[in-house]
């Protein structure tokens, strides 16, 4: 009689097993570092695009501006020739960059309630010429935009110059901008 036992001795398992476990830990780690790398592009060109897509309408609006522009800190003050204001606001508590419009008035009663772009960390515009502590206004060819946001542990910073269309009068503040535009007789 013939014993026949066709089989893997227990040695022969174990060993088997063990590389297959050596290979599966190194697979997972390979999919464990093509995760990470997906997610941390997926932030920076998330940031890219909502950064770009917040710039893109900022400088519509900034670039057509036909009276006056003012900036005093943290919130950007437009008006057109038709008296309509447009104002962007930034809060640097919640990070949120805001849009309103409405009709320009002397005290400023515009509320910028609409959301243009969250996970803000800095919101800047300059003039040039810049308005100065003599001149409280002057006429602005162009106006730089800095806007800076950050999101998982990724931070991206978008810089344009606008070239203004129709050279408005530019201040630092909103009575500054109202007097310009409304001059005593």
């Amino acid at each position: 009689m013939r014993n026949n036992d066709r089989g893997f001795t227990l040695v022969e398992l174990i060993v088997s097993i063990a590389l297959l476990g050596i290979i599966a830990v190194a697979a997972a780690g390979f999919l464990v570092t093509g995760t990470r790398t997906y997610t941390s592009v997926n932030y920076s060109v998330r940031l890219q695009y909502e950064t770009q897509l917040a710039m893109n309408q900022i400088q519509d609006y900034v670039m057509n501006c036909s009276q006056g522009i003012a900036w005093n800190g943290s919130t950007l003050y437009i008006v057109n020739s038709d008296k309509t204001e447009k104002k962007i606001s930034f809060s640097s508590t919640d990070g949120k960059l805001s849009f309103g419009q409405g009709i320009a008035a002397e005290t400023d009663s515009v509320t910028a309630s609409d959301l243009l772009a969250e996970n803000v960390t800095a919101f800047s515009v300059t003039f040039s010429p810049a308005p100065t502590e003599q001149n409280k206004t002057t006429t602005a060819t162009a106006a730089t935009v800095t806007l800076t946001m950050e999101r998982g542990g990724k931070s991206y910073t978008g810089t344009q110059t606008i070239a203004l269309r129709n050279n408005p009068i530019a201040a630092n503040s909103w009575s500054n901008l109202w007097t310009g535009l409304n001059p005593t007789p």
